[in-house]
This record gives structure tokens, sequence and C-alpha cells, in this order.
């Protein structure tokens, strides 16, 4: 199944800058009211306001997480997918995301909506990710 999600961001700095907390080396949480059901395999495109891929891959949705405006900080709706491929360009830009994040002390995920695990792209998780 194609997904192709258009972002609001104009370059891949501010993509770098607002929607790293959303990537790790193993996968990206999307938000999105209309997950697709846990398993499902996805050829993946994350694209910059003028139509340009900033991510371009391959994998599947491990997990799904719905709406709760009760948790603190708020939850969004939206769904974890493990990357099983991506091409060199993408490969490079999650590696400088998350580098970015370790190199300023933040733990990878913490301060997104929802983190994903960090995982092998190989290794598929028994269970959602912290």
């Amino acid at each position: 199944m194609g997904l192709v999600v258009r972002l609001a961001y104009g370059s891949v700095e501010e993509f770098a800058q607002r929607f790293a907390v959303n990537v790790s080396r193993g996968g990206v949480f999307l938000r999105t009211r209309q997950p697709k059901p846990v398993g499902t395999p996805l050829d993946l495109e994350l694209r910059l306001a003028s139509g340009e891929p900033v991510i371009k891959g391959q994998g599947v949705v491990r997990w799904v997480q719905g709406e709760d405006l009760s948790a603190h900080p708020p939850k969004a709706p939206g769904m974890g997918v493990q990357f099983t491929a991506l091409d060199e360009a993408s490969r490079a830009l999650v590696d400088r995301l998350v580098s970015g994040r370790e190199r300023r002390g933040a733990a990878p995920g913490v301060a997104g909506p929802a983190p994903m695990a960090e995982r092998p792209a190989s290794t598929p998780p028994s269970t959602r990710g912290p």
C-alpha cells in the first residue's frame, strides 16, 4: 500500500528541526486520525510542502495510538511505522536527525509525542515501543 505524506515544512532544515522527534533509526511516528492496521506494509514517502521527498522507503505499521487529551502531555493519534528499507538519501537523513539529538544529549524519541523504540530494521518488535 502506498502512503504519501505531504508535510507543511518548506525545507529539509525546517523538517529536521520540527519533525526529528518523530524519527528514530528504526522508524517513524506519523500523526493521523485514520491509522492503517498493525501489520500493514507500506511504500512510504514523506514530502516537503514543495513536493520534494525527504524520506522514501518501505515500512510496516507496528502500533497505533488513539488520541488521548487527558494524558500529560496529550497524545496525538497516529501510527508507528518500522522502516524495512530506505533509500540511501533517506537513511543518511535519518542518521543525521538521530545523531543530532544524541549530540545534544537528548535521549532518542523522548521529546516526541509518541516515540518509536530504537530497533534494527531487520528485527521485528514483539511489543510496542516505550
